[in-house]
């Protein structure tokens, strides 16, 4: 027997982000955000819900809250209800949250018990705690949260962390389907296991993934929505709108020249200009000029790539929700010899919500070294 109600869930949109500072990626992110809302219409669900970061910021501009109110009032208007919770980035401002501004509901605020959801906050365990004391545990059917959970992601950062194993699960939430999460941009999933074996059908937990391209560790990543049909939930392709194409630039002329390839292929091509990253390193800089015909064609960014003190190539990219604290001072380091402005860097990185208090301790240490 189905239930009265379906629905499509999205994540990690990032309106208004801009990657590698082009116009043209950050009008895909808005275009994404506009189709999931297409699809929401066309599959005729009841909601659509966005499990954080549908901003890049929690500072969106009033353009960026128009366009996303206008998306809202489109879906309305065809009895598709948006609802959601913000994110690490677009997290709420003194409880204030900024998507609110746009017409779209609080999970919370739908007054139905099969649907929980809370705003990411930066002791994501106290979201833990408030789902150990919800008062409609029976009810509950779908829980909404954007963190990281131990054994769905391996690098969980401590502010950011989910860890389930207080909660009984299996038994204090018998109706649950599912635990659906926002935060990491690839689809990792599983089930709840019930260590008992009683349970036939085990609830459902797993990312939504981002919706667009956001970085660059996105390229060659299928992209999907979650739909929930009233019975099942699947994966439904989302394909995106623009090529993106990562080259190495010490593999793209033998055996295949790919600059060629690509530049004849695209040259009639109807469709945006995709996106080629050209990976190199710095003893390939003089082979730049030979990506020429590239730039006829196509959206070209080259990123440079340092060897990390393990041997492992790493993409100098500090911009990755899953940069360790150990890899982000191995390529800082790398590219900040001096030990200031190492020190400047690291700080400004650690407390991205105090950046002025940083850089006027910063310019009292210079002020105070001159005197």
């Amino acid at each position: 027997m189905k239930d009265d109600y379906t629905f499509l869930a999205i994540a990690d949109i990032h309106i208004g982000w801009k990657l590698y500072n082009l116009p043209e990626l950050a009008e895909d992110l808005k275009d994404d955000f506009s189709r999931a809302v297409d699809l929401a219409i066309k599959l005729k669900v009841k909601y659509l819900f966005i499990v954080g970061d549908l901003f890049d910021s929690n500072k969106p501009t009033p353009d960026l809250i128009a366009f996303v109110k206008k998306q809202t009032e489109r879906a309305k208007k065809e009895k598709v209800i948006l609802a959601g919770i913000a994110g690490d980035h677009d997290k709420p401002i003194n409880e204030n949250s900024w998507i609110h501004l746009t017409g779209i509901v609080p999970i919370n605020d739908l007054k139905d018990s099969r649907f929980v959801g809370f705003d990411y906050c930066d002791q994501s365990m106290l979201n833990i705690d408030a789902l150990e004391n919800l008062e409609t545990k029976k009810q509950t059917e779908w829980i909404f949260l954007h963190g990281q959970v131990p054994g769905l992601f391996d690098f969980c950062e401590e502010k950011k962390l989910l860890d389930f194993k207080q909660i009984d699960l299996i038994n204090d939430f018998p109706a649950l389907k599912g635990i659906v999460l926002g935060d990491i941009h690839y689809p990792s999933e599983s089930v709840i296991h019930d260590p008992k074996e009683e349970r036939k059908n085990l609830p459902y937990i797993g990312y939504c993934g981002s919706l667009g391209m956001v970085k660059s560790s996105e390229i060659g990543n299928k992209k999907g929505i979650l739909y929930y049909d009233g019975s099942t939930l699947t994966r439904v392709n989302f394909p995106l709108t623009r090529k993106f194409i990562k080259i190495v630039l010490a593999e793209a002329f033998s055996p295949i020249n790919w600059i060629s390839k690509y530049s004849q292929f695209f040259k009639d091509y109807k469709g945006k200009k995709p996106l080629i990253v050209v990976e190199y390193e710095s003893q390939e800089e003089e082979k730049l000029g030979l990506l020429n015909s590239l730039y006829e064609v196509a959206l070209v960014k080259l990123a440079k790539v340092s060897k990390t003190s393990d041997s492992e190539s790493a993409t100098i990219n500090l911009r990755s929700e899953l940069t360790t604290n150990k890899q982000t001072s191995i390529i800082l380091r790398k590219e900040l010899p001096d030990d200031e402005t190492f020190k400047l860097a690291s700080a400004l990185l650690d407390s991205e919500d105090q950046i002025a208090a940083v850089l006027d301790k910063f310019k009292a240490s210079i002020f105070n070294a001159d005197k």
